[in-house]
């Protein structure tokens, strides 16, 4: 039998920093991202939730079918792991360029 308990706020943040929680040197293939996942016990549903993201979305982009050059796609891809980049905030994408 299986108990489900309902999701704590903590626990969403740790879903949520769980595939990259510091700045990493090197990039992760989709392949990597998912043995992460699957070592961890987290679904990629939980983490695109939890990161306010479309699961569709993050499995497009796990899958390749998305370059993930901007917008969500490119936000999903460095919070993965996926490719090297920033992540700008939606407030600050006038002065982006600029410094």
């Amino acid at each position: 039998m299986c108990i489900f308990r309902p999701c704590s706020t903590s626990d969403l943040d740790q879903i949520s920093l769980m595939a990259n929680p510091k700045p990493v040197d090197t990039v992760r293939t989709p392949d990597q991202v998912r043995a992460e996942f699957q070592r961890k016990g987290v679904s990629i549903s939980a983490w695109a939730l939890a990161n306010n993201f479309s699961p569709n979305l993050v499995f497009e982009v796990l899958a390749g079918r998305k370059k993930a050059i901007r917008g969500d796609c490119h936000r999903i891809a460095v919070k993965l792991g996926l490719k090297h980049g920033e992540i700008v905030d939606e407030c600050h994408l006038a002065t982006a360029i600029n410094g």
